[in-house]
């Protein structure tokens, strides 16, 4: 995925983290949350687009239908609307 974030920019750019929750699409039972901060090494000088590459942990989920949804957040308070994206584990 990538994450735009025009305040890395400036001379003050705020820190990037996001959060990535699974969720049985089925029962709506939440299966996984996870908050991730350490994004530093994404930021490219120079460019307000960070890219981020995660690995699901689909082998801890038993086959069904499931979502993926992810939110950027950043130190100045601001939050990326939500991104999801279905996916089977068969």
């Amino acid at each position: 995925m990538e994450v735009y974030e025009p305040l890395l920019l400036s001379g003050q750019p705020p820190k990037v983290s996001f959060e990535y929750r699974i969720v049985d699409r089925k029962s709506g039972e939440k299966k996984l949350d996870v908050g991730v901060d350490d994004t530093g090494k994404a930021v490219q000088p120079g460019s307000p687009v960070m890219p981020v590459a995660l690995k699901l942990p689909v082998g801890t989920l038993t086959p069904g239908a499931y979502r993926v949804e992810i939110r950027a957040l950043e130190s100045a308070g601001n939050i990326a609307p939500t991104r999801t994206a279905d996916f089977q584990v068969e």
